[in-house]
């Protein structure tokens, strides 16, 4: 009687967490933080190793063989043997859930024992029984295949412990590698069935007849890539706890129900980054006593492949004068200077090319400078050029220092003039042209 109770208890109490939460997930985007996108109480903690690092949150170039247009994916580095935990709200999961992550994992290392096929974790629920979802590296070592390893028995040799493990293969071999980044679901559901997806499609699964992949009481968290030093010796000489590499992830979904394998589809296809028209926020330009100086910016700038700078003069064409590749700061000013303009007025535009090769141009930049002439670069070291743009008189520049010694005068010629400062001490001198216009230029070792 006491059982039916107990039955009846747990029942009640089941529904009522499922109703309490229903079908909820938790993301982290981990870009920035290790925050849940609603600003849950749901808990995701680094996890160290035995060192103390964790990991940083970064920057990634997508291979064209991961996404055809290439990118970047911003998520978090992880140290070897580091990791994540997320501590399982109570009530939240019981015997069905779905977990989600893009990942990349770095070289895999060795340990002691280990002369091939080193272990990469995935992720697990237990912490001392070295069960877990691991990436079990084939040859060449930067190539795997995902493997389950739950341990059943051990058994003393007399002089090390054989363990009697429970595996399964969970993917082709030979399926991964350490350059492309791969969009991983695992799912279960309370038939025990577990099941794995990467990009989409279904590769394998078991039966967790053993409820090795459910929650733990009372450790109750899931640790992902992080080994730990309180795992059965299984080898001669072992434990060996560190089947870890360091390696990356973003966009982490954990959730308290089992996808359809058409949700799991649809995730896979807001994997790689969306190539979206070229859009600019803003295009300026002024003279300056170096050159012209560009300045623009536009929104999504890690689609731009690279932008080029192209110039005309008032009569004639656009030709190009010099590229600046794109970045990857949705806030990211770009920068350009021209420091030869050939003539006071010059007209400037900004071609910018996207991943796919599409391109936009820039609204047209009209810069005039009633300078009469520039100089580059300053600071200088042996030599500077100075342009001059009158030639309808002889112009002849003089050199001072702040405290008014002149030395040197150098008569000018239209258009550019090297002229050979080695002679000249460090520190600041005052430029004249013609004894008016005074510019100021720092000379350096």
């Amino acid at each position: 009687m006491k059982s039916i109770y107990l039955s009846i208890i747990f029942i009640c109490l089941y529904l009522f967490q499922s109703e309490l939460f229903g079908q909820t997930s938790y993301y982290y985007p981990l870009t920035a933080d290790y925050t849940e996108a609603s600003n849950s109480t749901a808990d995701l903690f680094p996890w160290p190793n035995g060192l103390g690092q964790t990991g940083t949150f970064v920057n990634r170039s997508i291979p064209v063989t991961t996404c055809a247009g290439g990118g970047n994916f911003l998520g978090y580095e992880y140290e070897t043997n580091a990791g994540l935990s997320f501590d399982i709200p109570n009530g939240f999961m019981n015997c069905e859930y779905s977990i989600q992550f893009t990942w990349n994992y770095d070289n895999p290392i060795t340990g002691p024992g280990q002369t091939a096929h080193p272990w990469i974790r995935m992720f697990s629920f237990g912490y001392t029984d070295d069960s877990g979802i691991n990436l079990w590296t084939e040859s060449p070592n930067v190539n795997g295949k995902l493997f389950v390893w739950h341990l059943v028995d051990t058994v003393w040799l007399g002089f090390w412990s054989l363990c009697v493990p429970d595996t399964a293969s969970l993917s082709p071999l030979n399926y991964f590698n350490t350059s492309d980044y791969y969009r991983l679901t695992f799912t279960r559901n309370c038939s025990d069935q577990f099941k794995v997806y990467v990009n989409g499609s279904y590769v394998g699964g078991f039966v967790d007849h053993r409820e090795r992949y459910i929650p733990q009481a009372p450790f109750n968290k899931i640790v992902f890539f992080r080994d730990t030093v309180e795992v059965t010796g299984c080898y001669p000489g072992g434990p060996y706890p560190n089947e870890a590499s360091s390696g990356f992830i973003k966009d982490l979904v954990i959730s308290n129900h089992e996808l359809s394998a058409t949700d799991i589809l649809n995730d896979y296809s807001n994997f790689c980054p969306t190539v979206l028209p070229i859009d600019w926020k803003f295009v300026q330009g002024e003279p300056t006593q170096e050159g012209n100086l560009l300045q623009w910016q536009v929104n999504f700038p890690e689609f731009i492949n690279y932008f080029e700078i192209e110039r005309k003069k008032a009569e004639g064409d656009f030709s190009s004068i010099g590229n600046i590749d794109g970045g990857t700061n949705y806030s990211e000013d770009f920068f350009f200077l021209d420091q030869q303009p050939d003539e006071n007025i010059a007209y400037y535009r900004i071609k910018a090319v996207d991943l796919d090769g599409n391109i936009s141009f820039s609204k047209l930049i009209e810069l005039t400078s009633d300078m009469p002439y520039k100089l580059y670069p300053n600071p200088a070291k042996d030599f500077i050029w100075v342009n001059v743009s009158d030639d309808t008189q002889r112009n002849y520049l003089e050199i001072y220092s702040v405290d008014g010694r002149k030395w040197k005068t150098v008569e000018l010629k239209h258009n550019h003039n090297k002229i050979s400062i080695s002679d000249l001490p460090d520190g600041v001198f005052i430029l004249k042209m013609n004894g008016k216009t005074p510019l100021r230029i720092v000379k350096t070792r």
